[in-house]
């Protein structure tokens, strides 16, 4: 059995998603989360692996996952940073915001072009937080930070155009980094 190749496969695969920053730029800290704000799962939630197992379910391999949940009760978020062939390029990978509903999660938001530092701004838009994602690569030469606001329905697809908007000195937290371990959807 040939593991060597796929392994390296893997690992450039997950390297290609994250761009290194540009000298200058501005990346927030990684903050520790505090009650409430962005608590990683010690394991897998089985209900959301099964919802991204089922959205994803054409996609190829290998494919792995970033989720981690913020607020609590009815205003909760869970935030999944998709990583693989099929969720990635060269401006960035896939975002989803999904709410917890009784028979699973609603998609809030599916956003293309992203890249981590993932946060969640200090800000609010429709009753929900506003996120912050980075915007580089692609053809961006000058990276940045994007806001998504909730509208009401939907968080913006897109973090390079409206209704997304750049921002400088956003106060937040960060929820997602380059080097959170990936949880395997499919290997």
């Amino acid at each position: 059995m040939q593991r060597a190749p796929l392994f390296y496969a893997i690992a450039l695969t997950l390297a290609g998603c994250g761009q290194p920053a540009e000298p200058g730029a501005h990346t927030a800290p990684a903050e520790v989360p505090t009650k409430g704000a962005a608590e990683p799962a010690s394991s897998p939630d089985p209900i959301l692996t099964a919802f991204l197992q089922d959205r994803t379910r054409e996609a190829m391999a290998p494919l792995g996952y970033v989720a981690r949940t913020t607020g609590e009760g009815a205003g909760a978020l869970t935030l999944v940073y998709l990583v693989g062939p099929e969720y990635c390029g060269s401006g960035g990978c896939n975002l989803l915001i999904l709410r917890r509903t009784a028979d699973g999660y609603d998609v809030l938001g599916e956003t293309t072009v992203t890249h981590a530092p993932i946060r969640v701004l200090s800000s609010r838009t429709n009753g929900l937080p506003d996120i912050g994602v980075r915007v580089s690569g692609g053809g961006i030469t000058e990276g940045y930070e994007a806001k998504l606001a909730f509208d009401g329905t939907r968080y913006p697809s897109n973090p390079t155009v409206a209704p997304a908007e750049r921002v400088e000195g956003a106060q937040g937290v960060t929820l997602i980094t380059d080097e959170d371990e990936k949880t395997s959807l499919k290997s």
